[in-house]
């Protein structure tokens, strides 16, 4: 949600961004393509300015920098001229992935042209612009640190791309996994992130050491010491791993994927899970833990529309199997 519960909703493969209330009544829609075109008309004027800097790295550079100061106006103090959009592409303003940025109060967009935008939710206002080697087809976001994790779930790429909010650049790119990264997981507590693939891995990792300072370049009062750091790595599923979720209230990481079934792990025994959730007949693609009358539960959802509801009251003590409290057919409707 975005604030007091509302629900973000992006339209697959359309240019609108919608917010809805609890009521289910849509109480904004946003116009990725209205505003992109706004701020690349007026980024195209100043575009002339990049292409004779082309040949001086130097001054280039020094321009780049004062432009992410916030030394030049218009789109360029937005945008930022180093971040070309891919004019050529079929659906350029096709939306692909959509994350809300809970501290800075901005939406990230990852759209079908390979661009991540990220707009402030209040104003509408393009907040910076980053141009991919290819579409990111899904985001998270690292409170600690704050930065966005992206990848690109292509199977010739298994890297994660960790992205500075302040600045809009690359801080790193991961690389541990050896197939296909489909899913990365905050685990904002622990100040850690968990990633998972179609290499049957869960890699855990730890972000480096956050030193407060006043004087921080990031303009929140931290410091980011050293790169994120693997501290563990799990390796239970029998096939690959779609989707990841944090309970803050059982701290478990929970794992889904194409073997069918659900485990849950203990951060401080990563050995074996403490939890097996099992009842879905198809590859489990979503994992979302939610609260209801003060008790935590887990909604898994299945490739075949089926969802499956979990209560976690019981405190794991060893590994155990749970059945599903209620299933819903989410294609035929009604309970199973």
């Amino acid at each position: 949600g975005i604030r007091h519960g509302s629900l973000l909703a992006a339209e697959t493969g359309r240019a609108f961004l919608r917010v809805f209330n609890r009521a289910g009544a849509c109480t904004k829609t946003f116009d990725v393509q209205q505003h992109m075109s706004q701020a690349l008309k007026a980024e195209k004027s100043h575009r002339h300015v990049a292409k004779k800097m082309a040949g001086a790295p130097a001054v280039r550079s020094q321009f780049l920098s004062a432009a992410h100061s916030g030394n030049e106006h218009g789109a360029r103090k937005s945008a930022g001229i180093q971040h070309e959009v891919a004019s050529e592409h079929k659906n350029p303003w096709g939306i692909v992935s959509v994350l809300y940025i809970s501290d800075h109060n901005q939406v990230c967009i990852s759209t079908e042209n390979a661009a991540l935008t990220f707009w402030d939710v209040e104003m509408d206002t393009l907040k910076g612009r980053i141009q991919c080697d290819l579409v990111q087809a899904g985001m998270a976001y690292d409170p600690s640190h704050h930065d966005v994790w992206t990848w690109s779930g292509e199977s010739s790429d298994y890297a994660i791309n960790v992205w500075m909010i302040a600045t809009k650049l690359l801080k790193y790119r991961l690389d541990m996994h050896t197939d296909t990264t489909m899913a990365v997981e905050p685990i904002a507590e622990l100040h850690m992130m968990a990633s998972a693939g179609m290499d049957r891995t869960i890699i855990i990792w730890d972000c480096g050491v956050v030193e407060h300072s006043p004087h921080s370049p990031h303009g929140h009062g931290h410091i980011d010491l050293g790169p994120a750091e693997v501290v563990g790595v799990l390796r239970k599923h029998r096939r690959g791993i779609k989707a990841l979720a944090w309970s803050k209230q059982h701290h478990l990481l929970f794992s889904g994927g194409f073997d069918y079934q659900v485990l849950a792990w203990d951060m401080h025994n990563t050995t074996v899970p403490v939890l097996v959730l099992e009842g879905h007949r198809s590859p489990v693609t979503v994992l979302t833990p939610f609260l209801t009358g003060g008790e935590e539960r887990l909604a898994s959802v299945g490739e075949d529309g089926v969802l499956r509801i979990w209560s976690l009251s019981q405190s794991p003590s060893a590994s155990h199997s749970l059945m599903p409290t209620q299933t819903l057919n989410l294609v035929r409707g009604g309970v199973a």
